[in-house]
């Protein structure tokens, strides 16, 4: 019993490593691209940040093959599924869900106030943007913060 347990929670830990380096991709995309359209002489900053992105890849895919490693061949396992599959992980999911959706409805206010208030050149794109953005992060982090 106590390796099943030990099995399952390297799964979590592995799970959980996995969303937070894609949280943290999204996030660094996303801040390239807003300043890009915000900015239209941001390039040279943009650019040095874009030659710094196949270094945090490397450096993640070396942070995942670690733990990885203590996973083994439980990957296509009966393991896997049963974290993914977990009750409270489903309604971990379920209340991340709920919680994103009133957080967009809401975070649109303050935008379109902004834009309308501000003569921004891009502002359905930027916009847009930020909206997904702010979605998916949400999603990502409130799925962290109520998942175990």
């Amino acid at each position: 019993m106590n390796v099943i347990t030990s099995n399952e929670e390297i799964c979590v830990k592995y799970c959980r490593r996995s969303i937070q380096l894609a949280l943290l991709l999204i996030l660094i995309l996303s801040a390239i691209a807003i300043v890009q359209l915000a900015n239209v002489n941001a390039s040279d900053i943009t650019k040095n940040i874009m030659s710094l992105l196949p270094v945090y890849i490397v450096v993640s895919i070396v942070w995942l093959s670690t733990l990885r490693k203590k996973v083994g061949s439980m990957s296509s396992s009966d393991i896997f599924r049963i974290v993914i599959g977990d009750e409270l992980r489903v309604h971990s999911l379920n209340r991340s869900f709920r919680s994103t959706f009133l957080l967009m409805i809401f975070s649109q206010i303050p935008m379109a106030y902004y834009f309308t208030v501000n003569n921004v050149l891009n502002a359905s794109i930027i916009q847009s943007i930020v909206t997904i953005v702010v979605g998916v992060t949400s999603f990502l982090m409130f799925f962290l913060i109520y998942d175990r």
